[in-house]
């Protein structure tokens, strides 16, 4: 079977059709950075032959930044993201429903906020992006509903564990540190900080008895409870 594409001249030539329900819904009221990377991807989808040009390049932006943006669109139904590492989103149909639930959204969006600009903070320099799902920030937001933690303190934690495990920490891990925060009465911004602190120097001295052994890799989750019962 015959593949046929246009050459990049030609593909500069084309036209992106932008519907109208996107200029007048949803394009006055997002922020200018997050509609040029909707723009660039819906020109991207549209046009496989630029599909291979870097967007962050392309609009001067970091890989955080690109994937707060893409955030922001999956809560207003017009792309899904379908993996993180790398970034793989699928635009919708902009009248197609919102994939994430427009309650949690609505009532956390002071802390969504505050969390992408965290991520931000926590990410920038490494070049690297991390996105939570629509179901894992549901799971974020039991850490506050269920669990009873501050948003400070979930902000916290996941900064934390973002800088012990990287951008890939595993929702699971995070899971578990909220319940053992919570478990341990650690619950506002100033108990996490003090938690924090007693996680980085345990940590540390644990760190220092592995090297005694001559092993350089990082204590586990048993063997910080031994060093702390020693």
């Amino acid at each position: 079977m015959p593949q046929c594409s246009f050459n990049r001249p030609a593909a500069m030539m084309q036209a992106t059709p932008v519907q109208n329900m996107f200029l007048i819904e949803y394009m006055p009221k997002a922020p200018d950075a997050y509609v040029k990377v909707y723009l660039y991807g819906l020109m991207q989808c549209c046009n496989p032959t630029l599909a291979q040009d870097s967007l962050e390049e392309a609009l001067g932006m970091d890989a955080q930044a690109v994937a707060e943006a893409f955030v922001y669109w999956q809560a207003q139904g017009l792309v899904s993201i379908l993996a993180q590492d790398p970034l793989r989103v699928e635009y919708r149909h902009p009248g197609a429903p919102a994939t994430l639930s427009q309650g949690g959204a609505g009532r956390y969006a002071a802390f969504n906020q505050a969390l992408q600009q965290a991520l931000r903070e926590s990410l920038g320099e490494s070049g690297k992006a991390r996105v939570f799902f629509p179901g894992e920030m549901q799971r974020i937001y039991d850490w506050m509903e269920v669990f009873g933690l501050e948003e400070e303190a979930a902000i916290l934690l996941i900064q934390h564990c973002l800088r012990e495990k990287g951008p890939r920490a595993s929702l699971r891990y995070m899971d578990d540190k909220a319940r053992r925060w919570a478990d341990a009465g650690v619950l506002s911004g100033e108990d996490a900080r003090r938690r924090i602190q007693f996680e980085q120097e345990l940590q540390s001295g644990a760190q220092g008895l592995l090297r005694r052994w001559r092993k350089t890799r990082q204590a586990t989750e048993d063997e910080l409870a031994l060093y702390q019962k020693w």
